[in-house]
């Protein structure tokens, strides 16, 4: 019998449900989540129907953005970032995993093309676009839009200065001495463009 694997971030103490798409600052929103009791739960479901839920342990990143379907008008914090430089990231951190040298414009827009004919790469960009978040998260305003969750706001963590410093730091850097401009040109731009048109609308970013 198949079994199908669904992971969501939630906080038992605060009933809120952490959507954290893939290169929108998810590693530094889930340690900041972690402090608000945000745990990652995994369903194991068969093809039946049955399934069994548990705290999963591994301490990896869920980009599922999935919240459980039983779950009526689920309180949210969803993660964004402007799409053009979230694919630029998605590119540098694939070419890091693939090879030590530096890449070039021709190379990302060959690697926007071929976003574009990958239904799986589709499904992990466009994750949780489905969904209407409680709070957005912008990364550009990380900081401001993380405090107009009342509970962040006056937490102690907040108060005490840490996740004010926290959000001025970048946990993941690309160590490639680039120019992006050369790589967000025109052409690439318009790739990213019909790539990502429902998040520029929805999330309000402009063209």
């Amino acid at each position: 019998m198949n079994v199908i694997h669904k992971n969501w971030f939630y906080s038992k103490t605060y009933d809120f449900y952490g959507l954290l798409p893939m290169k929108t600052g998810s590693t530094l929103l889930m340690w900041i989540l972690s402090h608000f009791d945000f745990i990652i739960y995994t369903r194991h479901e068969k093809s039946d129907g049955s399934y069994r839920d548990f705290v999963n342990d591994s301490h990896a990143i869920s980009h599922d953005c999935y919240v459980p379907e039983e779950i009526i008008n689920p309180k949210t914090i969803m993660s964004v970032r402007n799409p053009y430089t979230r694919l630029l990231s998605h590119f540098f951190f694939s070419q890091r995993a693939n090879t030590f040298d530096n890449p070039t414009p021709q190379e990302f827009t060959s690697f926007l093309l071929k976003l574009g004919e990958n239904n799986r790469n589709s499904r992990i960009l466009n994750a949780g676009l489905n969904i209407s978040p409680t709070h957005l998260i912008k990364q550009e305003n990380l900081y401001d839009d993380l405090i107009k969750v009342d509970f962040i706001r006056y937490s102690d963590l907040n108060t005490c200065g840490i996740l004010k410093t926290m959000c001025s730091k970048k946990l993941n850097t690309s160590n490639y001495a680039v120019n992006k401009s050369e790589f967000l040109n025109d052409y690439n731009k318009s790739l990213i463009y019909e790539l990502m048109k429902q998040h520029f609308e929805k999330f309000d970013y402009e063209k």
